[in-house]
């Protein structure tokens, strides 16, 4: 007439899987860490209010528009045969 424990208990919820990622496609933005000073993160800030822009916005558009950056010309050289066949042709 004895219960045994091993009746009365519950079993273990089974785990769940876990969540797979959603698939991105490439992507055009990197998340970065800069060090400015308090003053210059002022005037981000300000500045970024003013243009109704978010800080990252507005810092891509200063960077994008910098002489500095403009001066650097990044190409990839290797096309696949047949962009190369359609340029010839054209």
């Amino acid at each position: 007439m004895s219960v045994g424990i091993e009746e009365t208990s519950s079993p273990k919820p089974r785990k769940r899987p876990g969540a797979k990622a959603p698939v991105r496609p490439a992507a055009d933005k990197v998340k970065v860490s800069i060090v400015l000073s308090a003053d210059v993160d002022f005037k981000l800030s300000v500045a970024s209010a003013a243009l109704r822009l978010d800080r990252s916005a507005l810092v891509n558009q200063i960077l994008a528009e910098s002489p500095t950056m403009r001066r650097f010309v990044v190409q990839d050289r290797a096309k696949p045969a047949g962009e190369a066949a359609e340029a010839v042709s054209a």
